[in-house]
């Protein structure tokens, strides 16, 4: 326990090692941190922000991101910002962002749920390890979820991550949306291996292909030119049972545009493979 006292505000620190959740192995500690501030004077304050400085046993600081918030009141919202976050990747990028929580007041729903926003201002999205960057909405508990993109597959119809792009979660949908007809059987949870044709096709600068998993599988999808050379992989991973879309920008691993020509997209499933020709026009 760390206790602090500036100006009649004593802050009050309590760390706790979590063990179920580290892992030294890896190495990877987990910590909690109880903090509690009190105010011993006579004088009415407002805490307006938050800013951590977390320390090592050396008393030194490693920054890898700084983490801000601010409660909106006038606007109805709570703003956390990740500011100049060092990107995992080459660990020089920054990247910053925020996840802002909107009261009822400010942005009522019919369900009563609160609208969640996160806005990056700068985002990397690039791996060489196909890691890529995992966004969505998950419960403590870690049993379900919203997801929007994890190993660069995107849910159907999102945009892709880029700087200044908000992505909004709500129960309330906006006034221009059209909801589904009806959903043909099988459509959402299939039960065979397919990869459909490229579309478009001939393409420049982009085609997608759409993928159907039956069960639970490892899955590699990659392309690979008339020599049958490996140039690019679009996945490499477990998958779950579902529909999914991929998208190739005629880049090879370096993410070095390619030639024009003919290519194929080939996934893997078990012991099933599927090919599709590719024309790339310029």
């Amino acid at each position: 326990m760390k206790k602090i006292k500036t100006d009649n505000i004593q802050i009050i620190v309590e760390p706790a090692y979590l063990s179920e959740r580290s892992d030294p192995t890896k190495p990877i500690y987990m910590f909690s941190y109880k903090i509690k501030i009190k105010n011993t004077g006579t004088e009415t304050v407002q805490l307006k922000s938050r800013y951590w400085h977390i320390t090592d046993g050396n008393g030194d600081i490693d920054v890898w991101i700084n983490v801000y918030t601010r409660h909106d009141e006038a606007n109805g919202r709570f703003i956390i910002e990740w500011s100049r976050a060092l990107n995992g990747y080459d660990e020089i990028t920054e990247e910053t962002f925020e996840v802002i929580l909107y009261d009822q007041n400010a942005m009522p729903t019919e369900s009563g749920d609160g609208v969640i926003d996160f806005q990056y201002l700068e985002v990397e999205d690039v791996d060489v390890t196909k890691n890529y960057s995992t966004v969505g909405i998950e419960s403590p508990e870690k049993n379900y979820g919203l997801q929007y993109v994890f190993n660069n597959v995107y849910a159907l119809g999102a945009a892709p991550l880029a700087n200044e792009r908000v992505i909004r979660f709500s129960t309330q949908a906006p006034d221009n949306y059209v909801a589904p007809l009806a959903v043909v059987d099988g459509e959402l949870n299939p039960n065979e291996f397919s990869l459909s044709p490229a579309y478009p096709n001939p393409f420049n600068p982009v085609t997608h292909l759409d993928l159907k998993i039956p069960t639970t599988e490892s899955v590699k999808i990659s392309i690979v030119d008339i020599l049958g050379r490996e140039i690019a992989e679009l996945h490499s991973g477990v998958l779950f049972q579902g529909i999914y879309k991929f998208s190739w920008n005629g880049t090879n691993h370096l993410g070095l545009s390619v030639a024009s020509g003919t290519y194929f997209a080939v996934a893997g499933f078990e012991k099933n493979t599927q090919i599709q020709k590719l024309l790339l026009l310029k």
